[in-house]
Formats: C-alpha cells, sequence, structure tokens
C-alpha cells in the first residue's frame, strides 16, 4: 500500500476508521504533545466511545465499542526495556483475537516482534514549523 501522508486530523481519522477491526494493531509514534491520544480519542468517538486520557500510568484501558469491539489502549511510555514489557503482561493482551489494539510509543518494541496474524498500521505523527501536524501512515 505505501506510504499515506495527512496534514488533517480529521482526514487521518477518515483514512484510519476502516482499519478499526479485530486483529488489527494501530501502533502511534510521536513526540510527546504530538496528538496521539487526541488522535486516538477522536477516532475512538465514531463509535460512541470517549476517552478521559492515555493509559500512561495504568498502562492499558480497555473499552468496548458500540459494535461490540473491544478495545485496548496501550501507552509504553514509562516502560523503559524489554523486561519491563514482558513484566507487564503486554503480550499477553494479544490472546484477544477478536481485538482491535493501539499502542502508543510503539517504537518502544520491535514492530517485527508484535503477532504475525495481526494487520500493522504504524501512524508516525511530526510537528511541522507552523504547529500543524503531519500523519504518515504505513500498513504493514
Amino acid at each position: 500500500m505505501g506510504v499515506q501522508i495527512s496534514t488533517d486530523l480529521k482526514e487521518t481519522i477518515k483514512l484510519l476508521q476502516p482499519t478499526v477491526q479485530s486483529k488489527v494493531i494501530l501502533g502511534l509514534i510521536g513526540d510527546l504533545g504530538f496528538g496521539k491520544t487526541t488522535l486516538v480519542s477522536e477516532l475512538l468517538s465514531l463509535y460512541g466511545c470517549q476517552i478521559a486520557n492515555s493509559p500512561t500510568f495504568s498502562l492499558v484501558n480497555r473499552y468496548q465499542l458500540n459494535n461490540g469491539l473491544n478495545v485496548y489502549h496501550i501507552d509504553l511510555y514509562r516502560l523503559k526495556n524489554a523486561e519491563e514489557i514482558d513484566a507487564a503482561g503486554f503480550w499477553d493482551l494479544f490472546s484477544d483475537e477478536e481485538a482491535f489494539f493501539i499502542i502508543e510509543w510503539v517504537d518502544r518494541i520491535d514492530v517485527e516482534s508484535l503477532p504475525l496474524n495481526f494487520k500493522k498500521i504504524i501512524v508516525s505523527i511530526e510537528k511541522n514549523l507552523d504547529s500543524t501536524r503531519s500523519y504518515f501512515i504505513n500498513s504493514l
């Protein structure tokens, strides 16, 4: 598919909406304050789900969308290495193969190590000089 580039949050949400389904992992990359949680909130709001905040301290928030799909919203920011990620039970979450996964700070792990039977979409968010954002969407 190649990389799709968007400079508008609403356009990015439209591009990502069809990916909200089971056995899909949406990985987000971007510095602090670049809008990862805002993107998640806007995307999930299309399905009647209102998120209050990022799971930075809880590590994982689980939601159920109005279409019945389970969503695991994971934030790897506080985890420093593979041992901490393993100890947090990260890999066990993927036993729910009927869920949609969102991973903020996905660059903290080797994306190639994510379950092979899941579709992977990586969104890199960059802040432009004029404070707008660019979204680089890559399907793996």
